[in-house]
């Protein structure tokens, strides 16, 4: 595997619209490929998306112009430098807080990492309560890396019938 790549990728059709979503688990911060841990700030969350994400992204088949970044509410995500950079690549298909596709604060429904896939991996990884930091790594690389087919297809399974309701109502679920 690249050891940026990322481990999971699912494409789903909604209606005549094909939804492709990639979920990312290295981090760009670290000495010699081996991966440290750090805050994520949002200079250094934009040097990730700028130095690997995008340049991932453009090297898809349907093109970064084809493409919607979608990215929840948190505060790092509003940083004005980073703000410009999507809004630079993406114009108005960036869906997120304080952009012009506004992402409801606290809305899970329109990202399956949100509204399944955490909540999974978090039980397996606590069924018994790691006793340090090295064990808690391990233990979610063990559970990402032994069940990635099956995780995003989980994540995704029931993505359509969220889209079609969240539509319908006009609003968030919950």
């Amino acid at each position: 595997m690249d050891r940026w790549g990322p481990f999971l990728s699912k494409t789903v059709e909604y209606g005549q619209q094909k939804i492709h979503m990639k979920l990312f688990r290295k981090s760009p911060f670290g000495e010699n490929g081996e991966a440290v841990s750090t805050t994520v700030t949002s200079e250094r969350y934009l040097q990730m998306l700028r130095d690997y994400v995008i340049p991932q992204l453009q090297n898809e088949r349907e093109g970064i112009e084809n493409m919607s970044f979608m990215q929840n509410g948190s505060l790092l995500h509003i940083y004005r430098p980073l703000k410009e950079f999507l809004t630079a690549g993406f114009q108005d298909r960036d869906i997120s807080r304080h952009f012009v596709n506004l992402w409801p604060p606290r809305s899970p429904d329109l990202n399956p990492a949100d509204y399944w896939l955490w909540g999974y991996l978090k039980h397996l990884v606590f069924r018994t309560r790691p006793t340090t930091l090295k064990e808690l790594e391990d233990r979610i690389r063990e559970q990402i890396g032994a069940n990635q087919p099956e995780i995003l297809n989980n994540a995704v399974y029931n993505l359509e019938e969220w889209l079609l309701i969240v539509q319908q109502q006009k609003q968030h679920l919950r």
